[in-house]
């Protein structure tokens, strides 16, 4: 089996450490503090077996250290580890490695949209702002050109990200968000749906193995995700595999996992919102449920590459149809059992709160609230029957 390091791996760890076990000798390299995560990424990291810890300040002077291990290739885990993922890859690994020099295209929200624009592709007006500053001086707020969209520069599932008709708006929300030290990014607001698109690429050419589109409903008075659809239309997938060949050219990805987030609307076509070079979230659900109709996931992708299997990207299946439906616990209250009886297209849970969980009711939902990602399977008909079901018992209280 092929030695294989993984940085930080705070994204559906549990999944790729199952789907790796016995195909890939696996060991995670962690170079943050633990205490600095968030109980969502930090509660699996224990799944796996082998692991080195490193302070992200000792890593040039560890290079020594880590080469007497061999490794044959290296992953990202998480999207800010970009810069010590480039680093390590390109000293242990250079065959497999993507160009240093182009870093920050690849994890800041900035850098991402001038990389866009400078390959003369569709790109989302954005500039970098600080909270604070913007608290401070309301005088900034009059160059925006409303309406608005701002999210943390380092961010996950949408929280503290805001769409804003105005400079009130822009000030509320900051005042009232436990985010409002971070460095935010501010773009045009762009209507439209947003698709997923993940990849995995070696050496320049970029294999799909699925693209889903975010269904979502509004809770509270704002857009909350419901659920993810695997594409079915292979017109429509050719569309966006194209346009993600492209995009990953532009953002200097040669090498390694990519979940790649994608607005698109008959009026202004499909635009990049952002690029996460690690292996896609939701636990593993996205890539969970593109295997259970029979496309490839992206850990298929790269055990394939690894042993020496011929890589080729998926391609929708017309019968099949697959969704990762995402579940809250509303109102709050602790986490229970799930009722899962009369649910015949349900195929696998990926549990983002622990039995037994205790959770406040809240206002407002972002993904990292998601209790369950419910991976469901069948005829159309037959998956949005359950999805209905499922809601059902979400609004009542009685599914988990």
């Amino acid at each position: 089996m092929k030695k294989v390091l993984i940085v930080n791996p705070f994204v559906s760890q549990k999944y790729l450490a199952a789907q790796l076990k016995g195909r890939i000798d696996l060991t995670a390299l962690f170079t943050c503090d633990m205490s600095s995560l968030d109980s969502y990424s930090a509660e699996d990291i224990a799944v796996f077996e082998k692991a080195i810890w490193i302070n992200e300040c000792d890593i040039e002077a560890n290079l020594p250290y880590l080469r007497e291990f061999g490794f044959e290739y290296i992953l990202n885990g998480s999207e800010e580890s970009t810069p010590i993922f480039d680093l390590l890859a390109n000293m242990l690994t250079p065959d497999y490695a993507n160009n240093i020099e182009s870093s920050s295209c690849r994890f800041d929200k900035l850098m991402m949209q001038e990389a866009m624009r400078n390959a003369q592709l569709p790109h989302i007006s954005t500039k970098k702002v600080d909270a604070f500053s913007l608290l401070d001086n309301p005088d900034l707020l009059a160059e925006f050109n409303y309406p608005v969209f701002l999210k943390p520069q380092q961010g996950y599932g949408s929280v503290g990200a805001f769409k804003a008709e105005n400079a009130t708006d822009i000030l509320r929300n900051l005042a009232n968000s436990p985010l409002r030290q971070c460095e935010y990014v501010v773009q045009d607001y762009i209507e439209g749906e947003e698709y997923v698109v993940d990849t995995f690429s070696v050496d320049g050419a970029h294999y799909v193995a699925s693209v889903q589109r975010y269904r979502k409903e509004n809770i509270g008075g704002k857009p909350v995700y419901r659920y993810c659809e695997v594409l079915r239309n292979e017109e429509e997938w050719k569309l966006f595999e194209d346009f993600a060949n492209k995009m990953l050219d532009a953002l200097s990805l040669k090498n390694g996992f990519a979940h790649s987030e994608i607005m698109y609307s008959p009026r202004t076509g499909m635009k990049l919102i952002e690029l996460n070079n690690r292996i896609s979230g939701c636990k593993g659900a996205f890539n969970e449920c593109a295997q259970e109709i029979g496309l490839k996931s992206q850990t298929n992708l790269l055990c394939d590459f690894l042993e020496g299997t011929e890589l080729f990207s998926s391609m929708p299946d017309k019968h099949d149809y697959g969704a990762t439906v995402i579940v809250f616990k509303m109102g709050g209250g602790r986490v229970q059992p799930m009722d899962t009886s009369g649910l015949s297209t349900l195929r696998n849970i990926f549990w983002c709160k622990k039995s037994g969980e205790m959770l406040s009711e809240k206002q407002e939902y972002n993904l990292l609230d998601a209790v369950a990602c419910l991976v469901c399977v069948g005829e159309y008909d037959e998956v949005h029957r359950d999805i209905k079901t499922i809601y059902s018992r979400e609004q009542a209280g009685v599914l988990v």
